[in-house]
């Protein structure tokens, strides 16, 4: 027969309960760090897609375009949620010389939502990623 120690009545209750919240801030913690992580790797995509589609442009402007209109599509097709996103393409280099190699360079910074998955955190988390695409040296200008 086991005896058992009236003062320990109810402590398995509050150490359930202790547990439980660990638990929970966990399991929010990485459902943050998830939906982060996430929207890096969409970001990441989109620039390098709009580097790509804006280096095969014929001009300067038209790069413009087409870089932008690649970084929204992808975006979109991503389902990452962005407060405020903001693409700024470099054509510095689009006009190099024939026989030089120039560049086109994006970079995305993306506002990701975090408040309404775990209370107490920050409302948003800004994540800037860029990419680069080589200019096709001998293309017709």
């Amino acid at each position: 027969m086991t005896r058992t120690n009236e003062n320990e009545r109810g402590s398995l209750t509050l150490e359930s309960c202790i547990l439980a919240v660990g638990a929970i801030v966990l399991i929010g913690l990485l459902v943050v760090g998830m939906r982060i992580s996430w929207a890096t790797n969409a970001v990441q995509s989109a620039a390098a897609s709009a580097a790509r589609d804006g280096s095969l442009a014929r001009s300067a402007d038209q790069a413009r375009n087409q870089a932008a209109t690649a970084a929204a599509v992808s975006m979109a097709q991503s389902g990452a949620t962005c407060n405020g996103q903001d693409t700024s393409l470099d054509t510095s280099q689009f006009l190099a010389p024939i026989g030089q190699t120039g560049k086109v360079t994006v970079t995305i910074t993306c506002s990701v939502p975090v408040a309404n998955l775990v209370p107490g955190l920050p409302g948003s988390m800004s994540i800037t990623k860029s990419a680069s695409s080589p200019v096709d040296p001998y293309r017709q200008r």
